[in-house]
């Protein structure tokens, strides 16, 4: 099916750990939309609230159905496009924005939103940045450049940011920002209510919750952009895939997400499900390394690894759906979503490993000789286990090492992961802006954080043969995902420089010089591209075009309007 003609489903989705992929779609048939109906997905996970301050991947699926941001995701013509805002203008001292508010604009409580929405936003997520009141949320690190909110009139904010920051506004669009804007009466009223009695300004309002069955919003009849088709969309909890694939072919859901590849032909052929099974995502799969531990955190060890795959055969050997591609590092990913084209620099493609499985092997040999290598702990997400097996199998058929293999999903494994407990560790990442992601997965200071309440972890085991250089100590935790434990003085540096321009040109040339230094440090395998798979019922029509957020589920019938036959 060419990628570029699709029929069907006005929603936008997204898959990853936390990973996936955004869909715009347009109600308009050969005879035009049919007003009514229901839209029902299935859903993978458990709700743990649906208050956008929470973050994270059980705070955030879906919640675009429910609120709005204040910016459009993609740029035209390389300029931001306001959504929420009429226009946004920045001070020449670099360090002031002044946001002109849309006029109109209802929540779904009837009020109407204002500027006092929009600093109560601000300084509610200011409270979540590192050094706030609030325990520390990592979505929200661009937060703590803000030194001040005001409001100028009722249509009209201000925010000031302690020092000139480019990340501001982009940082506030998808995939990256989670700025969704939140009604300050509705939040003060509610309290800790509001994260199972959401309000927003989105196309559709919350209804109602059962919890481990669905979750039901309704048209919103007031909605600024165009009224939506459908009168209710419910997201149906559905743990097991088998149990989503036989709901969707019995036409108890509409929608599923990433279907087994076994399922695959068997819904191509059924006359009544539609499959997508090239769709782009920015969801960029990698393994860390864990620089903690002997032997990975040897530059020799990494260099094996990174040179023992050819990647024309692992392509295809992970390749279920028929759409991946190789990435060089996380900045291609920028570039390959479309989010940030402005900060790829193909030079960095020249500093990666080539492959050499002699090389590969005489490398392990060296480090075997100066002492045995112990049983290699290799984890990886459930959503990436075809890699990981994958890598598995590389490590004891053509190196010869020694493997204890584990699929990791949940809290209790989770745990022992933020632990260090393993060697290499395969995960999935949302790609989007490198404002945002870039000292997450690079910067020392951006270690992870255990969930609040976790006990401390203990040490992870396997200390360093005699004649090994200790491994480097783990980074102070604060929230990011530099699970490897990455450090390098001069990657801060470059980063540190990096978010301090305004100048976008020279912003994407620190980003390159950062990311080139950490990528002949190889802490990571940046291993591809993934696509991803939607199946839906046949009577599901509209226009659809595939693109990219970094949220690890989203479905958004925004502005444009599925409807049935």
């Amino acid at each position: 099916m060419n990628r570029t003609q699709f029929i069907a489903i006005g929603l936008v989705i997204v898959i990853g750990i936390a990973a996936v992929s955004y869909f715009a779609f347009t109600g308009m048939g050969p005879s035009g939309p049919t007003a009514g109906g229901t839209l029902t997905i299935a859903h993978d996970a458990p709700w743990v609230s649906f208050d956008p301050r929470e973050g994270g991947p059980q705070a955030l699926p879906f919640a675009p159905v429910c609120f709005d941001q204040a910016f459009e995701p993609f740029l035209k013509d390389g300029e931001l496009q306001p959504r929420l805002l009429e226009s946004w203008e920045r001070l020449d001292d670099n360090v002031t924005y002044i946001f002109h508010i849309r006029e109109g604009v209802k929540f779904h409580d009837g009020e109407e939103m204002t500027s006092e929405d929009w600093k109560f936003t601000f300084d509610e997520f200011r409270k979540q940045a590192p050094g706030g009141p609030a325990p520390p949320n990592p979505q929200y690190e661009w937060a703590a450049h803000i030194s001040d909110t005001e409001v100028v009139d009722k249509y009209t904010v201000k925010i000031v940011t302690d020092g000139p920051y480019g990340a501001i506004p982009d940082i506030f669009r998808l995939p990256t920002g989670n700025l969704f804007i939140l009604p300050k009466k509705a939040c003060e009223t509610l309290g800790d209510d509001f994260k199972w009695n959401p309000i927003g300004t989105g196309p559709y309002k919350f209804v109602e919750y059962v919890e481990g069955e669905y979750v039901k919003y309704e048209r919103f009849d007031d909605y600024w952009l165009e009224r939506p088709n459908l009168d209710y969309v419910i997201i149906q909890t559905i743990p097991n895939p088998d149990t989503m694939v036989i709901a969707l072919e019995n036409g108890e859901v509409d929608v599923i997400i990433n279907p087994g590849p076994a399922q695959i032909p068997n819904l191509e052929a059924n006359p009544n499900i539609q499959v997508w099974d090239d769709l782009v995502f920015s969801m960029i799969e990698y393994t860390a390394f864990n620089l903690r531990m002997w032997p990975t955190n040897d530059i020799r060890f990494r260099t094996a690894i990174h040179m023992a795959i050819d990647y024309t055969e692992a392509l295809s050997a992970v390749n279920p759906y028929g759409w991946i591609e190789k990435k060089h590092g996380f900045l291609q990913n920028c570039f390959a979503s479309g989010v940030a084209p402005w900060a790829y620099n193909s030079e960095i493609v020249d500093e990666f490993p080539e492959y050499d499985l002699d090389e590969a092997k005489r490398l392990i040999a060296e480090l075997e000789a100066e002492a045995p290598i112990p049983p290699l702990k290799v984890w990886g997400a459930h959503m990436m286990s075809v890699w990981t097996e994958y890598l598995y199998g590389l490590l004891e058929t053509e190196l010869g090492l020694e493997v204890e293999f584990e699929i990791f999903v949940g809290p209790p494994t989770m745990t022992a992961m933020m632990g260090g407990q393993w060697n290499m560790m395969t995960m999935g990442w949302d790609g989007g802006y490198p404002q945002a992601f870039m000292a997450k997965m690079y910067g020392s200071q951006r270690g992870i954080m255990p969930p609040p309440g976790t006990a401390p972890p203990p040490p992870p085991p396997g200390a360093p043969p005699p004649g090994a250089p200790p491994p480097p100590p783990p980074p102070p935790p604060s929230g990011g995902e530099n699970f490897a434990g990455y450090s390098n003085a001069d990657v801060d540096r470059y980063l540190e420089l990096a978010e301090s321009q305004i100048d976008i040109e020279v912003m994407a040339h620190y980003y390159y010089l950062a990311e080139r230094q950490a990528v002949r440090d190889l802490p990571y395998i940046w291993n591809f591209d993934s696509g991803r798979v939607v199946a839906c019922r046949s009577d599901l029509v509209g226009d659809v075009e595939p693109w990219t957020t970094g949220h690890t589920i989203y479905l958004v019938s925004r502005d444009y309007n599925v409807y049935k036959k």
